[in-house]
């Protein structure tokens, strides 16, 4: 039977719920202010042995909330001084949507969310067959020793290491039974994903209800900004002169280059995403019955005027591709002279072209350059060993057109490798994987992601009666 009450309001359910990084927590001054407020407490008897969530064998105890609670903060760390939280006297401040919750209460509420919902999945692992194997095991105990290894290397003994991440009292034991449930909750999540499986017909009806979430627009566009010079009717009076001049689209370039006064075609908008489409005129151009050389005249709050010429709505028609990237800069400092940028560019080039060719003589292995990833890349995927999955390839021309052209290949197979040189440095890639057509593969992603939040909203209340939660309890843990 559920024994959860609690006062705080409903904390919306997310369709990823990956286990935490677990890294060197002080990082975060907001959780050192409240480990070391909580060490005043008792030395966490009342904690230890306070249960807060139970389901037949599976007891969580206030010790153990520690875990999702304190990866969570850390998870927020980035963001947390633009929600206005900078110190541990925010955290008891009213959150900016409910005047009757603090900040601290609302992660609190969000972290036990997450782990009841582990909890669940747990429970349906046992239930399908999932369990964990000897990989998964591994993995956990390896997470562990990198914990143990980074304590080490900053000259503390692992029981501190802990105590700053968590809180006094937490253990290895504490942490390797949290590792095990939500690396079970996630295996069961990712099967359960995986065993979603669609027709082409139902991919096909779905794309056509959801165009708009998968097509890639091209359209021209000249904005007509107020000024101190141009007022708001005479913003639109040029703007309308302008549209008068446009019959197809080569009299909307010619049109515009005399506006601008320049040579240059500064009016192509190709390849874009409905989510990246200006606001004012998103609507317009995301029209299913917008056709080629529509054009339109709209007007912003502040009385700026758009002018736009439609020229495409179309799927994207390349293959999704996964790849790992090593992203390598030169590093300088900030007054060096222009000859010692150059040096220091070409000296990246050189050393990420030895350290590929070395890798390259040892066989080449994948795991080993997401390895080289993880230590060496300045690119945001390096924290997954360098992977890139099933972007588009207006994402590879984020860093150059060489590198768009090597990844998009019709000939690149599984294993290839290259080095390309950038601006900065050199990036250094290698192909994983030929996954398909994209807008199959985005629409199968899509859905599966939509069923499985169903999935795991729906264990609610399947659980409803058979979980003991006990939330304020927990919060209470927290708070004090």
């Amino acid at each position: 039977m559920s024994k959860n009450s609690s006062k705080n309001t409903e904390v919306n359910r997310k369709k990823d719920f990956p286990i935490f990084t677990v890294t060197v927590i002080v990082v975060a001054v907001l959780v050192v202010a409240l480990v070391a407020y909580n060490i005043l407490k008792n030395n966490g008897t009342f904690i230890k042995n306070k249960t807060i969530l139970k389901y037949e064998d599976t007891q969580i105890t206030g010790m153990d909330f520690y875990f999702p609670y304190a990866n969570l903060l850390n998870s927020y760390a980035s963001v947390l001084p633009y929600m206005g939280i900078s110190s541990y006297e925010d955290m008891l401040k009213p959150t900016t949507f409910d005047e009757n919750m603090t900040w601290q209460e609302y992660f609190a509420s969000l972290a036990y969310t997450d782990l009841v919902t582990m909890v669940e999945l747990c429970a349906e692992a046992q239930k399908d067959g999932v369990e964990l194997e000897e990989e998964d095991l591994e993995e956990i105990q390896s997470t562990i020793d990198d914990m143990k290894k980074a304590a080490e290397d900053s000259d503390i003994s692992f029981k501190t290491y802990l105590a700053n991440s968590y809180r006094q009292g937490f253990t290895e034991e504490n942490l390797e039974k949290m590792l095990r449930i939500y690396t079970l909750g996630n295996k069961q999540q990712e099967t359960k994903r995986e065993s979603f499986t669609y027709t082409d017909e139902q991919i096909e009806e779905y794309y056509q209800e959801h165009r708009t979430d998968f097509d890639r627009y091209t359209y021209r566009l000249l904005e007509f900004k107020v000024s101190d010079d141009s007022d708001a009717a005479d913003t639109k009076k040029a703007a309308e002169d302008f549209l008068a001049k446009v019959t197809d689209e080569e009299t909307f370039i010619q049109a515009a280059k005399e506006i601008q006064d320049t040579e240059e075609d500064e009016t192509l908008i190709s390849d874009d995403a409905y989510t990246n489409i200006d606001a004012t005129i998103r609507e317009w151009v995301g029209d299913e019955e917008r056709k080629e050389g529509d054009t339109t005249l709209l007007t912003d709050d502040d009385d700026n005027c758009y002018v736009v010429y439609f020229i495409s709505a179309l799927a994207p028609d390349y293959d999704a591709v996964s790849i790992r990237l090593i992203k390598y800069d030169a590093g300088y400092e900030d007054d060096a002279t222009d000859e010692e940028k150059e040096e220091a560019v070409e000296k990246a080039r050189a050393d990420l072209k030895d350290m590929i060719d070395e890798w390259a003589d040892d066989g080449a292995d994948e795991d080993e350059f997401a390895t080289m990833a993880l230590m060496n890349s300045s690119d945001s995927s390096m924290s997954n060993g360098g992977l890139s999955e099933n972007f588009s390839n207006t994402y590879y021309d984020a860093y150059s057109e060489e590198i768009s052209d090597w990844v998009f290949n019709t000939e690149r197979k599984e294993g290839d490798y290259t080095v390309i040189d950038t601006d900065d440095g050199a990036v250094a890639l290698y192909f994983v994987s030929n996954n398909g057509p994209y807008l199959t593969v985005s629409v199968d992603n899509t859905m599966k992601d939509e069923d499985l939040t169903d999935y795991v909203e729906s264990l609610t209340d399947t659980y409803a009666d058979v979980i003991e939660t006990y939330e304020d309890e927990a919060i209470k843990v927290i708070t004090g």
